[in-house]
């Protein structure tokens, strides 16, 4: 439509001009009026025709050039990879949200690969950050914290846990830098199961935040309805580490190779996908959810010049729509920004202000790559719902059909500013973890 109102444009204007030299002409030679008014505009006529013959066809065609324009992408192999492993559902342990299987795995068998965590060493910035909802889902290890993303900062706590962490560290780094982590079956698990480690052995976790853990018999945790919540909320997009990361990890590790080996997932990706790089596991059609994540809402002025900032979305730049979605679960009682200070939350006191909303996903939505609201290369799109527990959750939709292997690319500004966004990804290569897509870019280019 804006190619052709550009043909129109330029098709008026060589009318008028055509048009002056013919009164020109007109003005200056009295006999030859007729003869100049006749002669007048046959290629007027043919330019005009064409720009409307642009604007209609580029208006018939519109979604089909769109549909051109996307991001460059290496088609993947089928595989294992593409298999749905977990997904978020109403918890039947405690109130909220919990992750529960969608297959079988073996003792022993890795369940999940976390696709990217944020470090955050830094006292200010953790305090910073501590101060919100998220001091309840943040990893904590002595003095450091991180945002683990990918759904399983969700998953809850039990004393008869059936993951155990595993991870493992560059121990000639100085910062004894994480390559990888995730969790492995303690014991045998059963699709429909809740997914559910031991946050605090000792207990301290729970009492510095007045929460009763859960003493549900992880036997009475079975979701009977798994296949058709796994059908429904299981995520189309996979990030993360892939072979690439293993082969870095057994390197580094050489005297643990038979462990490093006991850590294939049946959904480790063939290559590594950074952060940006999020690739669709399967055809995904037009309105399609691609990914439902638990969703908190934290004091902007907490998560700015963080290395959080691009992984949250601002209220300023959400879409009229969104805004909609948003304020109507503001109005239902179930948005809220709960005063905290430390690890405690005062659910009693509320502090929303609208112009410091920023709404962070705990799952796999971060790591989708924001191309801007209205670029053509976008495939998908936010918006915001409640679950039947009552938990805020972010979902990803998609806005046209989207290819196996093809790299999701999201309608909404970046996150952060350039600064923030170019510190993340150099924090992300220093800890390890799979290069970020745009980094990656450039490396291939140079």
């Amino acid at each position: 439509a804006v190619c052709g109102s550009i043909c129109f444009v330029c098709s008026v204007a060589k009318l008028s001009s055509i048009m002056a030299k013919q009164k020109s002409k007109r003005d200056s030679s009295d006999s030859g009026g007729h003869a100049a008014r006749s002669a007048m505009p046959r290629s007027a006529a043919i330019f005009a025709l064409f720009a409307v013959l642009c604007a209609s066809l580029f208006a018939l065609f519109a979604d089909r050039i769109r549909g051109l324009i996307r991001l460059p992408f290496v088609p993947v192999e089928p595989g294992e990879w593409q298999e749905c492993l977990y997904f978020e559902a109403p918890s039947l342990t405690v109130p909220g949200n919990g992750v529960f299987a969608a297959r079988h795995f073996r003792k022993g068998q890795m369940v999940w690969w976390m696709p990217m965590f944020v470090r955050i060493d830094n006292q200010t910035v953790k305090k910073a950050l501590t101060d919100t909802v998220l001091s309840h889902y943040m990893f904590t290890q002595d003095q450091s914290g991180a945002i683990a993303l990918g759904s399983f900062m969700v998953a809850n706590s039990h004393q008869e846990a059936n993951l155990k962490y595993q991870g493992t560290t560059n121990p000639s780094a100085p910062s004894h830098s994480t390559v990888g982590f995730g969790f492995s079956a303690v014991r045998d698990i059963k699709p429909g199961d809740e997914l559910v480690w031991n946050y605090s052995p000792d207990g301290v976790w729970f009492r510095e935040r007045g929460i009763t853990e859960s003493r549900v018999p992880p036997g009475d945790s079975h979701r009977k309805t798994w296949k058709a919540d796994a059908a429904n909320k299981c995520s189309k997009l996979k990030v993360g580490l892939g072979r690439e990361s293993l082969q870095r990890i057994s390197i580094l590790h050489p005297n643990n190779k038979k462990a490093i080996d006991g850590w294939q997932s049946p959904g480790l990706l063939p290559d590594d996908y950074g952060w940006g790089g999020a690739i669709a596991r399967s055809v995904i059609d037009v309105g399609e959810l691609v990914q439902a994540d638990t969703m908190l809402i934290l004091p902007a002025n907490h998560t700015r010049s963080t290395l959080a900032a691009p992984l949250v979305f601002e209220y300023e730049h959400l879409t009229a729509k969104q805004l909609k979605s948003l304020r109507q679960l503001r109005s239902r009682g179930l948005a809220h920004i709960w005063y905290n200070e430390g690890p405690r939350i005062a659910e009693d006191i509320d502090i929303w202000e609208e112009h410091n909303v920023a709404l962070l996903p705990l799952g796999n939505i971060p790591t989708v790559r924001r191309v801007g609201l209205w670029s053509p290369a976008a495939n998908c799109e936010i918006d915001f719902v409640a679950s039947e527990s009552g938990s805020l959750e972010m979902h990803l939709f998609a806005t046209r059909k989207i290819s196996v292997g093809e790299v999701l690319a999201m309608a909404s500004p970046p996150g952060g500013t350039a600064a923030e966004r170019s510190e993340l990804a150099l924090h992300l290569v220093r800890f390890g973890q799979p290069t970020p897509a745009v980094l990656k870019e450039a490396l291939s280019s140079a």
